[in-house]
């Protein structure tokens, strides 16, 4: 179970929640995390809950990316592809997919709510 529990420690989400406690000068949260297996274990259903809501968010940008890109595009992706390039990193704000579909976004004039 403890080999478990640090490999779960060194993923890089939890490197950079510990990151952003110490940064809180949060030092005894972080002794507790990375000490304390029970109390680790306690958070856990915590930490799943919110990777399931960033995993939805980003289920649901990828689904807008692919939907904005069925239009007059040059560079038109389909959702699967779209998706995995996403997870790969090789989509950010800074792609120039993602850049032209901006671009479209404000020549259409399109509101997000």
């Amino acid at each position: 179970m403890a080999t478990h529990l640090d490999a779960i420690r060194s993923l890089p989400s939890m490197r950079k929640y510990i990151e952003e406690k110490l940064a809180e000068k949060d030092t005894e949260e972080v002794k507790s995390i990375l000490l304390n297996n029970a109390y680790f274990i306690s958070l856990l259903p915590q930490f799943v809950d919110y990777l399931e809501s960033k995993a939805r968010e980003l289920r649901e940008a990828v689904t807008v990316l692919a939907t904005l890109s069925e239009g007059a595009m040059k560079t038109r992706r389909g959702l699967s592809e779209l998706y995995l390039s996403v997870l790969a990193g090789e989509v950010t704000s800074q792609t120039p997919f993602v850049r032209e579909l901006l671009q479209l976004q404000r020549y259409c004039n399109f509101t997000w709510n």
